[in-house]
C-alpha cells in the first residue's frame, strides 16, 4: 500500500507538506480571495437580500399550511391583522363565505374587534407561559403587560 506524499485540491496538487504547515490564517493562504470575500461580506450586511415570494408552482408543491407569504415592509397593521381575518373566515366557510360576512370584513369595526381578540389571546399567553421572560422581550412586555 502506497501513500502518495501529493494532494489533488482543486486544480491544483499540493504537498501533504504545505497542508500539514497550514496556521489557521486563510487570508495569508489564499490572498487573492481576501478583496472578493470581504467585499461579499460588506455587501450582505449594507444591502441585505430582499426576500421574495415563490412562484405559484413552487408553492403549489408545498401543502397550503406549508406556504411561506412574505409581508413588504410598507404595509401596515391593519392590512396584516384584515388579511388574516379574510384568510381565517375563508378557511371557516372553505371558501364559500356568504356574502353578508364578506361585506362585514371589510369594516373597520371587524378589524377593530379581531385586533383585540389578538392582543386578549397574547396577553392570556404571556400571562400563563412560565418560559416567556419579559426582561429578554421589553417591547413584548410594554405591549402587553396590564397596568393596574
Amino acid at each position: 500500500m502506497s501513500h502518495n506524499s501529493q494532494t489533488v485540491v482543486g486544480r491544483e496538487t499540493v504537498s501533504r507538506a504545505e497542508l500539514g504547515s497550514y496556521d489557521g490564517n486563510w487570508q495569508r493562504s489564499f490572498p487573492e480571495w481576501v478583496e472578493l470575500i470581504e467585499n461579499d461580506i460588506l455587501s450582505s450586511q449594507t444591502e441585505p437580500r430582499r426576500a421574495r415570494n415563490p412562484s405559484d408552482i413552487y408553492q403549489s408543491a408545498h401543502p397550503e399550511q406549508a406556504r411561506r407569504q412574505v409581508v413588504s415592509d410598507h404595509v401596515s397593521g391593519e392590512d396584516v391583522l384584515s388579511s388574516a381575518l379574510r384568510e381565517t373566515v375563508d378557511n371557516v366557510f372553505h371558501g364559500n363565505v356568504p356574502a353578508a360576512v364578506e361585506a362585514n370584513l371589510r369594516s373597520p369595526s371587524a378589524t377593530n374587534a379581531f385586533s383585540e381578540l389578538m392582543d386578549m389571546a397574547i396577553q392570556r399567553r404571556l400571562e400563563e407561559d412560565n418560559d416567556y421572560d419579559p426582561s429578554r422581550y421589553p417591547n413584548i412586555d410594554r405591549r402587553y403587560t396590564r397596568r393596574y
